[in-house]
């Protein structure tokens, strides 16, 4: 029975694939000791690889398909999610998901508290995520006007605190 160069190949492959399954530590302590017998073969190897995979077609190819990928409005909805969420999850707490959260300021076109529309063209009335200065938590989904107002209130309130603080720590 003879045979082709394409079955020769397979059972070569086979027998490799079982022996590495067979003698994995054994392999793993040989490379370990390869690598710290001969450091500079291994570096200049691991360069040698690095630099073939860096040619300019795979980094012509790379930026191409990531500047399709941001054409696409799919990807670019889901990248501004993504940013927003990752902003949040910085800055804020929040009771429930960050995708409940995210649902909850898509879903929203009217300011609670002055009933303007939102929309993201007039920078007065962008959505903004209010957010407790002091605990953190994220109160309501309100227009960027109604949001530095309710900060100034807020800030107010600290100065205020502040000082009865240190009237009443002068007087006892």
């Amino acid at each position: 029975m003879v045979l082709t160069e394409e079955e020769k190949r397979e059972n070569k492959n086979k027998y490799n694939r079982k022996y590495h399954q067979m003698n994995k530590e054994k392999i793993k302590e040989r490379k370990t000791k390869d690598k710290e017998c001969n450091p500079e073969k291994h570096k200049e190897c691991a360069n040698k690889s690095y630099h073939k995979n860096k040619t300019p077609e795979r980094l012509k190819n790379k930026k191409e398909y990531e500047a399709e990928k941001r054409k696409d409005p799919v990807y670019a909805e889901f990248s501004r999610k993504r940013s927003r969420i990752n902003t949040w999850k910085k800055n804020m707490k929040y009771w429930g998901t960050w995708e409940e959260l995210n649902q909850k300021y898509m879903e929203t076109i009217c300011c609670p508290l002055c009933d303007c529309v939102m929309n993201q063209a007039n920078n007065r009335y962008q959505k903004s995520v209010d957010h407790d200065h002091f605990s953190l938590y994220v109160r309501d989904i309100i227009c960027k006007n109604c949001n530095n107002k309710r900060g100034k209130i807020d800030r107010n309130k600290m100065f205020l605190h502040l000082e009865l603080y240190r009237y009443f720590a002068l007087i006892s």
